[in-house]
């Protein structure tokens, strides 16, 4: 079923179809029926059966180490490296072309990552790592920005609310300025207080993550 894997361009679509026929397969040496309600989990767990989509990027991955590593100029090496007289491709959507994944995950210089053997049989899943690490952080970045927006630009707005209220009661009510002055102050204080609290805390929290 995967004779050649290698050198297939995959896609989401394939990969779908692919799952689904392995799935049948699956049921079919489990002698199970459509009427049996068992999760795929759970079928996976009794056939001890690779997921057929990583095992063939897995092969696939293999292979492009292998191609990169020719030294000889054989066909294989050339077929990969050649590009049309032109350089450009059709209008429209693009079709996947077999380096994608591999340039989608190591980018264009994947040919001389391919060089070191060791590190390429390791680059998948630490190149993978590392991205994960790289938007975690800026995911934490971004969150600690915000927060800190928000403890600016909302003690602001509630000076600015209380202000009002206060310059309202004061017109209403009738009362002495000295007063509203003096919550005024309280009021500011306390905001500011807790603004420098939050900001803290919050880079505090950036720090450690």
């Amino acid at each position: 079923m995967t004779y050649g894997c290698q050198t297939w361009s995959m896609t989401k679509a394939v990969g779908q179809k692919l799952r689904v026929a392995q799935r049948a397969m699956e049921k079919k040496m489990l002698a199970l029926k459509l009427t049996d309600k068992i999760s795929c989990k759970e079928i996976r767990n009794k056939t001890q059966v690779s997921d057929i989509a990583q095992y063939i990027a897995k092969q696939k991955w293999k292979w492009a180490g292998h191609v990169a590593r020719l030294q000889d100029n054989r066909w294989t090496l050339r077929v990969t490296e050649w590009q049309p007289r032109n350089g450009k491709r059709s209008r429209g959507r693009q079709a996947r072309r077999w380096r994608d994944d591999i340039v989608r995950t190591m980018g264009n210089t994947w040919t001389r990552e391919a060089k070191d053997k060791e590190e390429w049989r390791r680059g998948s899943s630490a190149r993978k790592e590392e991205k994960k690490k790289q938007l975690g952080g800026a995911a934490a970045a971004a969150v600690v920005v915000g927060l800190v927006v928000v403890a600016v630009v909302g003690p602001v707005v509630v000076v600015v609310v209380v202000v009002v209220v206060v310059v309202v009661v004061v017109v209403v009510v009738g009362l002495p300025v000295v007063v509203v002055v003096v919550v005024v102050v309280v009021v500011v204080v306390v905001v500011v207080v807790v603004a420098v609290v939050v900001v803290v805390v919050v880079i505090k929290m950036g720090a450690n993550a």
